[in-house]
């Protein structure tokens, strides 16, 4: 016996339990009042929480077990037809449950407001009715115990489990109860697990540390293999040119990505000598075909520096600046100090003015220029 899943109107239902212990499980979703604990029964007190409606597929939903999580189901889509047209049914029907030590009385006051949707639990009644029908032919598939009959048992008429509960037509519902009940009466085969187990060779404790040490071994000589390619193929790109006729390839596609360039514009990369003159030197290397030479490529800069002292001044902004401009380019060659490199907002501009060419400087570094282009203030020549 159970009680019943949808009660309507005014219901007064009287149950005893059994040895299975309490059945309160109802299809409708309840929210709970309050509680009053005497020395001979239990009252449970509690108000039902309407129903979920999709105004689109008119499908009812359960509605979550508090206010709370209703406010943040009705946000949601809906499951049927993914549109966020759910709104709340609510009804105000009330329930309360009488509990003694082997007896039950559940009284529900008021009218349905709203349609059924698929209860959370089933009560003991169905399940054990459900129990019943697995078991009657243990091999049935769960589609044929949806559909009620199965080329393996043909039934005339067919006896669906639907027909016990209106809710049990999902198939992934009726597999499970399926595996449990077979499972709980000793009744689950499982004939591939089965075939594995007894073709599978058993391996001592030695043989399975012989095997794990032979193939760790050959990971590690295949990893040293890779590194070694690697660092060769780092070598040989470092001391590449940035000219086409070189066929640079195998650019770093992280080193692309950091400074906002494509595969298809890039030829290589050249790795500079790092002693604080990698600006000077970049712009030897596509000056003169070598970074050696990056000291004629400063002297350059500042005598166009000095010559065009009136362009630049009013360019950085005041004396000061262009005299520490000034003063960064008459450093000796060598190795410098950090004050002392190339600054990519101030020396691209002199650069381009020195070789009347556009410079164009992209950076890794996050804070770094991006793409940025300095033309020079004089029309470039025509042999250029």
């Amino acid at each position: 016996m159970s009680f019943p899943q949808f009660p309507d109107s005014h219901v007064n239902h009287e149950i005893t339990f059994d040895e299975k212990g309490h059945d309160m499980f109802i299809g409708w979703q309840l929210e709970h009042v309050s509680r009053d604990k005497r020395k001979l029964y239990t009252t449970y007190y509690k108000n039902r929480l309407g129903a979920v409606q999709c105004t689109s597929c008119n499908v009812w939903l359960r509605p979550k077990s508090s206010k709370e999580r209703i406010d943040v189901q009705l946000t949601e889509n809906c499951p049927g037809c993914f549109k966020p047209t759910l709104i709340l049914v609510e009804c105000h029907s009330k329930m309360h449950f009488h509990i003694k030590s082997k007896t039950g009385v559940m009284n529900h006051e008021g009218t349905q407001t709203h349609g059924k949707f698929i209860p959370l639990h089933f009560t003991m009644e169905t399940l054990e009715k459900v129990e019943e029908r697995v078991l009657e032919f243990p091999a049935e598939k769960p589609y044929g115990l949806k559909v009620g009959t199965s080329p393996i048992r043909v039934q005339k008429p067919a006896r669906p489990v639907s027909d016990i509960d209106p809710n049990l037509c999902n198939l992934g519902t009726i597999k499970r109860f399926q595996r449990t009940y077979l499972a709980k009466n000793d009744k689950l085969q499982s004939p591939q697990a089965a075939l594995k187990k007894e073709g599978r060779r058993k391996k001592s404790a030695a043989e399975e540390r012989r095997e794990r040490a032979a193939k760790h071994a050959e990971r590690i000589k295949e990893n040293k293999k890779r590194s070694k390619q690697d660092a060769s193929e780092q070598r040989s790109m470092h001391n590449d040119r940035i000219f086409k006729h070189l066929r640079l390839s195998r650019i770093s596609a992280n080193m692309l990505g950091q400074s906002q360039l494509n595969d298809d514009g890039v030829l290589g990369f050249y790795n500079l000598k790092s002693d604080g003159n990698c600006g000077w030197r970049s712009a030897s290397i596509v000056v003169n075909d070598n970074e050696k030479h990056y000291g004629i490529v400063k002297l350059v800069m500042k005598h166009t520096l000095e010559e065009e002292k009136n362009l630049f001044t009013p360019l950085f902004g005041r004396e000061e600046h262009y005299q520490y401009v000034l003063a960064k380019l008459s450093q000796q060659d060598g190795r410098v100090l950090g004050k002392y490199w190339f600054d990519v907002l101030d020396f691209p501009r002199v650069l381009a003015q020195a070789y009347n060419r556009p410079v164009i400087v992209y950076s890794c570094h996050p804070y770094g220029v991006h793409a940025t282009t300095f033309l020079p203030f004089r029309e470039p020549e025509e042999d250029q």
